[in-house]
């Protein structure tokens, strides 16, 4: 194990020193980041103080993040997997080679020069971002495959094509201006999904966006489309591209354009049906106007219904679909005061014997009511009447003074009175209680519960005055039970 140590260290130091030796340096600056200069000297190590001179060279370094100050710089490059190029500014940078992008590569702050124009690699997902394209063959170019391409606020002119997006990728193009190109603005081939958005397509030799329909999944929405040499949108059909799409196009400005604001085409023949064109294109809220042969080509064979959701408001929408219900409405109130229906007289006849049924229901707990209060009523009174004979037995009870109270006792025929009128008041408490658990008047059943208390309260006193009476001591009180 010490040999292989001691052998690691002899290699370390021949391979340093010996490089130094021999004047070419191993250890030179190393960074993630390298700038770039095409005014800096030859042979600099990529850093800020010492950039290389050219693109390429950072590339070959592996340098993950190169940032490129202003300068004209003719290398064709090669951006690789996950490494960003950032220059300066669009305005002061310009690339004059032949650009590739691969996976999760990006591009900004440059202007791209000539007819190489930009290439997407295959299946790559990469991001273009505050750039200018000028005179390529084609702005930017995908090949077919998957992957996603992401451009954004960038200037596409002056070309042959603006963009060519090709089958089974996905895309993000927002914040663009795609104009003065020979041919489309946009060319977008079947099985493309994603949006296009918030743009300014304008001037191109073709259609401002042309997009084959088969298997798309795309929305185009809130772009300007305006004074292109053919349709503002020209949708596509080709046989064996499969099914049909679902293209939604929304809050588009449509203007101007030398041909159709909304084209359809069958390059390769064939006729796809008018429902293919209603399947594949969902319009709202678009403005189309001043469009040299109409808002929409007849072979799109739309019809009256979906060509007024393409270019009406949201607002606007609402404001018909309120008028139609309003519009319904007001027929049917009309034919319902027209026509009673049999079904209409049967309700209401039915609803009038309910009514009658409820009346005479309520009657009858009304009468039934009146009745338990009338007998809980003569209750009350009974008890009130045994109550004042209560109490004009205790008061004659208590003119016994204390020492004839001594003596032979208590008033006994009072005493046995007052006992004697006991049943009243448990027979009037039942026929009070039953009353109140019977009636559905709820102010009636206080009323009748709060009598009752006050009645069986008052005879728990005198109740109590019996009982002490009776406890009291006489000589001779005996003699009078």
């Amino acid at each position: 194990m010490k040999q292989k140590i001691l052998f690691l260290l002899l290699m370390i130091f021949f391979v340093f020193f010996g490089s130094i030796f021999a004047g070419d340096p191993v250890f030179v600056y190393a960074s993630d980041k390298c700038y770039v200069d095409e005014s800096a000297d030859s042979g600099g190590d990529g850093s800020d103080d010492d950039p290389y001179q050219n693109i390429d060279k950072a590339l070959d370094k592996d340098c993950d993040r190169i940032i490129v100050s202003a300068g004209e710089y003719s290398d064709n490059i090669v951006i690789g997997e996950d490494v960003s190029v950032e220059g300066k500014s669009r305005d002061s940078v310009t690339i004059t080679g032949s650009v590739t992008l691969k996976d999760g590569a990006t591009l900004s702050g440059v202007t791209v020069s000539g007819k190489n124009g930009i290439d997407v690699d295959n299946d790559a997902s990469i991001e273009i971002e505050d750039s200018a394209i000028v005179g390529a063959d084609v702005g930017i170019a995908t090949v077919a495959g998957s992957g996603k391409v992401t451009v954004r606020d960038t200037d596409i002119h002056a070309g042959n094509k603006g963009m060519y997006l090709q089958s089974g990728i996905t895309v993000a193009v927002t914040g663009c201006e795609i104009y003065d190109n020979d041919e489309e603005g946009i060319d977008v081939r079947s099985n493309v999904a994603g949006s296009i958005t918030d743009n300014e397509i304008f001037s191109n030799g073709e259609s401002g966006i042309e997009v084959i329909l088969g298997k798309a999944d795309l929305t185009i929405s809130d772009n300007k489309i305006k004074k292109n040499k053919a349709s503002g949108i020209t949708a596509q059909y080709y046989k064996g591209t499969g099914r049909s799409g679902a293209v939604k196009i929304k809050n588009n400005t449509i203007t101007d354009n030398a041909k159709y604001g909304m084209n359809c085409q069958v390059p390769s023949g064939g006729n796809p049906g008018a429902e293919f064109w209603e399947a594949s294109l969902n319009m709202s809220s678009n403005k189309l106007s001043g469009n040299k042969n109409g808002n929409f080509a007849p072979e799109c064979s739309l019809s009256a219904s979906t060509i007024s959701d393409a270019s009406m408001t949201h607002a606007q929408k609402i404001a018909a679909e309120q008028m139609q219900k309003e519009e319904a409405a007001r027929k049917l109130a009309e034919q319902k005061q027209q026509i009673k229906t049999k079904q209409e007289l049967a309700d209401e006849e039915k609803q009038h014997t309910i009514d009658m049924e409820e009346q005479e229901k309520n009657r009858e707990l009304l009468q039934k009511d009146t009745e338990l209060q009338t007998n809980a009523q003569a209750a009350i009174t009974a008890m009130q009447t045994a109550y004042d004979a209560d109490m004009t037995s205790v008061a004659h009870a208590q003119e016994r003074n204390a020492f004839v109270l001594f003596l032979i006792g208590p008033h006994v025929k009072d005493i046995s009175a007052i006992a004697e009128r006991a049943t009243v008041y448990e027979q009037g408490s039942a026929s009070v209680q039953k009353a109140i658990v019977d009636m559905t008047d709820q102010t009636k059943k206080r009323v009748l519960q709060q009598q009752l208390d006050d009645l069986l309260e008052k005879r728990d006193v005198i109740d109590g005055f019996c009982t002490q009476q009776q406890k009291e001591f006489s000589l001779f009180g005996w003699m009078f039970d």
